[in-house]
């Protein structure tokens, strides 16, 4: 079993959940956790990457705000930038959506049209949505 599911399955007490009292900018173990482990995985067994992002109960950090002085920008590692670093452009587009954030998702398939298959990607894509509304 790996460290993540240890996690998760031990949860019994909410060590998982951001507490009442924790920091508005401080990192919920989860989302720490997997963040984390991409970044291992990045180093370590880059063939893996794909399959843990596909996968929707990841907690990976994924900023939402694009603002360009924010202290939490500063503080966190944006996952994407590290994907994209190591030119993991399909795997981007699965974070994205595995994370329900599907016109960054579509935009990100369009921007890396040279190296990933953009059209036929874009309609399946486009195709699994109107199955999942």
């Amino acid at each position: 079993m790996s460290v993540r599911s240890q996690l998760v399955a031990n949860n019994e007490h909410g060590f998982l959940e951001q507490k009442e009292d924790q920091e508005a900018d401080a990192w919920p173990l989860a989302e720490l956790v997997d963040t984390v482990y991409l970044k291992c995985l990045l180093l370590v067994h880059p063939e893996s990457v794909e399959g843990f992002v596909k996968d929707v109960k990841n907690q990976c950090n994924i900023p939402v705000s694009e603002r360009k002085s924010s202290k939490k920008k500063k503080k966190k590692q944006k996952t994407q930038t590290e994907l994209q670093n190591h030119e993991k452009y399909l795997e981007l587009v699965y974070l994205y959506k595995s994370h329900e954030y599907h016109s960054k998702a579509l935009d990100t398939i369009q921007k890396q049209a040279k190296w990933i298959n953009g059209i036929e990607l874009t309609i399946e894509y486009l195709q699994e949505l109107g199955k999942n509304p």
